[in-house]
Formats: C-alpha cells, structure tokens, sequence
C-alpha cells in the first residue's frame, strides 16, 4: 500500500515538472526564434525480488537465443532469459529489453536520444557483463550475438546475461522521476517583416554574438545599431563579423544568403554563424541564448544553411498541440491525486479503526 502510495507521488511530481515546461512553451508561442523543451521521465532501478521458498542457486542451464535489432552502431536488446544489467549511480538496474552502444569513452553502455533521434553523448548507463564488470570495447568492432556474447573484432571479450536463481519472480522499481528536460531545435516558422535588418536563418545552426568576453549564440536575428554604429541584438549584445564587431555607417546595407554585408556595392563585413555537431554541449541563458558548455563533447561545425534579409524566425511551439498536452497531462496529475487521497484514507482507517477491534 506504501508502495502504491509513493508511486503515485513521483508521479504527480514528474506530472507536474512537464505542466511547468509546457506552460513555458505556451507562454513563448509569440517570442521570436524561441525553441520548445520537453521534460523526459524513466522509471527507477528495477531490482530483483525473491520469494522465500526455492533454490537461490542461480541457474546454470543454457537458453534460447535472445532477440537482437541493429541499428547502424546501436544495438535493441530483448530476452526471456534472464537479466541485462546495468549500473548507474543508485546501483544496479536488472531489465529485459536494453538498447546499447559504445559510449566516448569506449564502453558498452544504454544511450539516450535526443529529440532530432540522434545520440546524446552526455548520458547513459554501462552495461555490465555476467561476471561483474564494465565491458570496455575500444575502437574496435562491435558485435552482440543471440546467446548475448559480446565480441569485439570477433573475439569474445563478455556475455551480457545474467542468469538468476528459481526464486527469482521479476523485477520491481519505486516509481519515475523526471530525468531531463531536452530542446527541440527544429526550425520554427519564417515570417516577413521586410526591415533591412531583420534576419533569418534558414538550415540548422547559430549566428554569434558577444557579450564582454563571452560568445553566445542566437537564431533571433532582429538587430539594431547602437550609438557606437556597432550591429547588436535588442538585448544588446554584439552581433559578431570574420573581423569582430561589426560597425556599420547606416541601416541602409543588403545582406546577402551568405550573410555578407553589402554597402555601396562592396562587401564591408560577414556575419559569423556556425553549428554544433553535439547540440547537447549548448546551455540556454535565456528565452533564446545559448552558450557552450566547458567541457564540449563535440565540436563547432559550419553552418550550411542560409541567411535571409527581410524576415524572422517565429517560435516553433504550436499553441494548439502544447494545449492540448496540457489538458492531458492536468487530468493525469488529478488522477494522481485522487488515488493518493485513496491511499490515505485506506491508510487512516488501518490505523485508526481496525486498531479499535
């Protein structure tokens, strides 16, 4: 009954860290360039449970062969026999179904997916091998077979399962949390505004400013001159060219796909953009600023997109689908609620009636 109880709750606490992110993204629909987040939920460790009676010898026998799914360098695990475990800093978790692949620093491990499905690099747990420890593959080849034997250049180096005593009955996990909250950085919508400087990137990737020292980076390209005659962002910050900061005579200048800066016929500067091949290694500073982590996991990469004069990038969060998880989400949290309230007053007439028998 606890149990059910302390369930409920981390899940009206990860309900409501997901209402707080989508109330923001709808408080955002109108903010220029603005790019939507998300809050991601797993479960738990799951650990083993036993009942009292029965061999605890772990089985020794063999087993059919496990299903295995291969995609490109990522490998979906799935088994009836036995567990795949895998350690993380609560301990140890023991599951049936795991995907794995070779984190940076070369060990098996499970892999997170970022919303554009591409790898985040930052996170995952190791796998552990039936003998106990971490499964370092290199930079060598990787192969996981159907008796879940994991092969590096075709040599067996571990096996992934790990076989449990008869009283074993399955696995249990004390309820989700919220793990992260993720960015989508898919385009938003373009929209003319015809200003001269007004600009809009067309493609993935970042024009960069300054600020002090500091490089950020920003897709709201709705710039101005300062008293200086140097280009900044309405927040102020230095919109930065191949030469520095960029100064300009008036506003009266074309800015070409290539974010050249026209005046009089002759190019005076060049937008800097760029891209990130890991878009994990970005931290958001503001609504819509980023800057670089200090320790990057990627790396700066070119931008192969367009600039576009006369035209801003709108916030990619949709007012209609963001509503309508909200109201979802609302009758979950009360779901949770009222079941919590269940458990309570089962849990005062535990205590207090039948006490009284």
């Amino acid at each position: 009954m606890l149990r059910g109880l302390y369930l409920s709750g981390t899940s009206a606490l990860v309900n409501q860290k997901k209402i707080d992110e989508i109330s923001n993204n709808i408080a955002n629909i109108e903010t220029i360039s603005f790019k939507k987040s998300e809050v991601l939920a797993e479960s738990f460790n799951d650990v083993l449970i036993s009942k009292f009676n029965g061999s605890n010898v772990p089985s020794e026998g063999g087993f059919d062969k496990i299903n295995v799914s291969k995609y490109g360098d990522n490998y979906l695990l799935d088994t009836k026999w036995g567990y795949f475990r895998v350690k993380n800093e609560e301990g140890i978790s023991n599951n049936k179904s795991a995907r794995f692949s070779v984190d940076k620093d070369g060990f098996l491990s499970t892999y997170y997916l970022n919303v554009d499905k591409s790898k985040d690099l930052t996170r995952g747990n190791r796998a552990i091998g039936n003998d106990g420890k971490d499964i370092f593959i290199g930079t060598g080849k990787l192969d996981i077979n159907e008796k879940g034997d994991v092969l590096v250049d075709g040599k067996k180096i571990s096996n992934l399962i790990k076989m449990v005593a008869p009283n074993v009955v399955g696995t249990l996990n004390a309820g989700v949390r919220a793990d992260r909250s993720i960015t989508d950085f898919n385009q938003g919508e373009l929209k003319t505004t015809e200003r001269k400087l007004d600009i809009a990137l067309s493609g993935r990737g970042f024009m960069e400013v300054k600020n002090g020292d500091t490089n950020y980076y920003v897709r709201d390209g709705r710039f101005l001159l300062n008293e200086a005659h140097e280009l900044v962002t309405n927040s102020g910050f230095k919109v930065q060219g191949t030469k520095g900061d960029i100064k300009l005579d008036s506003e009266n200048v074309e800015i070409n796909e290539f974010g050249e800066i026209i005046s009089n016929g002759k190019i005076i500067d060049k937008i800097k953009t760029t891209n990130f091949s890991e878009y994990s290694d970005l931290l958001r500073v503001g609504s819509t600023v980023y800057e670089t982590k200090k320790n990057m996991l990627g790396k700066k990469t070119e931008f192969k997109g367009t600039l576009i004069q006369g035209m801003l990038e709108q916030s990619n969060s949709n007012a209609v689908t963001e509503s309508i998880e909200l109201l979802s989400l609302y009758r979950k949290y009360e779901s949770g609620q009222k079941l919590m309230k269940a458990y309570d007053d089962t849990l005062n007439k535990a205590v207090n009636d039948l006490g009284k028998i």
